[in-house]
């Protein structure tokens, strides 16, 4: 089961999402023809594929770093996700909510949970400030080859502007990915614009499904009985989410995310980094702002309620999940099957599915 981790969506968008996990392109096995499985994105390796993939992804990675003259130790990302159930996931939620107060409360105590430990750490604290920046363009690429890849967008609508990436990245790291996962291609803006008339249409036809109409209702109810009034998932991330963030930082105030660099010139700033031993870049960074009982007590009260909706969030929005599967199966595999040949052309325009 999927949670619906992503800020801003309505119910029919959420249900859209479905796209990137459904399985094989036949029926045979009772599986329903997608747009991922049109596209080549479904895994036909079976359940292991995902986690074969990130393992020959980090030994690419790994080869790279060591052409690059570095130690790196690959990352065995398969125990962030084994065995991690619904179960886990309420509780983390029930503790740390969205992860917006939790984090600045137990984010350096012992309270903190993070089991996860990268067997790089302790190499890269032996790097002094010039290594350890060369050693990150070396891994994930430096500022300008980052740039490169970027494209500046506006919204239309709000004016704020924000950047595209083209492409697996840059660095060791991007390398590897294209390596592992192919050219590119469908990670380019023009493939997404070109499918994207596609997903409006379909959401457009879930949107207006009495079906998912019934099933945003009985989420607003089942966010209504847990004590939350919002009328769509998309505005208890615009309003709720938002909310928990501008109190957090109105509980903290200004002082509380100082700028190290404050007063420093760009060119005081690159001699700096560029010279900086590890001891003098963790004494820049990590400054600690003290809270004061009222700010923790603030705080405290704040992450009960950020906790109570998230874990509502999910409640709600899994048994959404479970209510809509079967509907989304139907209206995808009818539209996609409306544009077989259309999704073809497009597929092997961009080279994503290698069938014939």
């Amino acid at each position: 089961m999927l949670r619906s981790w992503v800020g801003g969506v309505s119910v029919a968008a959420l249900v859209l999402a479905m796209t990137g996990c459904t399985n094989d392109a036949g029926t045979e096995d009772g599986e329903h023809t997608s747009l991922a499985s049109v596209m080549g994105w479904d895994s036909d390796g079976g359940e292991d594929t995902w986690e074969d993939d990130q393992r020959a992804i980090e030994e690419a990675v790994a080869a790279c770093m060591r052409d690059e003259g570095w130690e790196y130790i690959p990352v065995d990302t398969s125990v962030q996700f084994s065995e991690y159930s619904d179960e886990d996931e309420l509780e983390r939620l029930g503790r740390e909510g969205f992860g917006i107060t939790y984090y600045t409360l137990y984010g350096d105590s012992d309270a903190y949970v993070d089991d996860w430990v990268d067997p790089n750490e302790d190499y890269i604290a032996s790097l002094d400030g010039a290594e350890m920046e060369a050693y990150y363009a070396s891994l994930y690429g430096s500022e300008e080859e980052i740039e490169a890849t970027q494209t500046l967008e506006i919204d239309p609508e709000t004016g704020e502007e924000y950047y595209i990436s083209e492409g697996y990245g840059t660095g060791c790291q991007g390398e590897a990915y294209e390596l592992i996962e192919g050219d590119g291609a469908a990670q380019s803006e023009e493939m997404w614009d070109a499918l994207d008339v596609y997903y409006e249409e379909l959401e457009q036809r879930a949107q207006a499904d009495p079906r998912v109409q019934a099933a945003e209702e009985d989420w607003v109810q089942c966010i209504s009985d847990a004590g939350h009034d919002f009328d769509s998932q998309e505005q208890l991330w615009e309003d709720g989410w938002n909310d928990i963030q501008t109190r957090h930082d109105e509980i903290l105030g200004d002082d509380y995310y100082r700028d190290p660099f404050e007063g420093m010139t760009d060119a005081q700033i690159e001699d700096f980094m560029s010279s900086a031993t590890q001891e003098e870049l963790e004494e820049m960074w990590d400054v600690t702002v003290e809270l004061t009982a009222d700010q923790e007590a603030q705080l405290e009260a704040l992450l009960e309620e950020e906790a109570s909706l998230a874990v509502a969030d999910f409640e709600c929005s899994n048994a959404m999940w479970t209510e809509l599967e079967d509907t989304y199966a139907e209206l995808e595999e009818q539209f996609v099957l409306e544009h077989q040949d259309e999704l073809n052309a497009l597929a092997a325009q961009f080279g994503t599915n290698d069938e014939p």
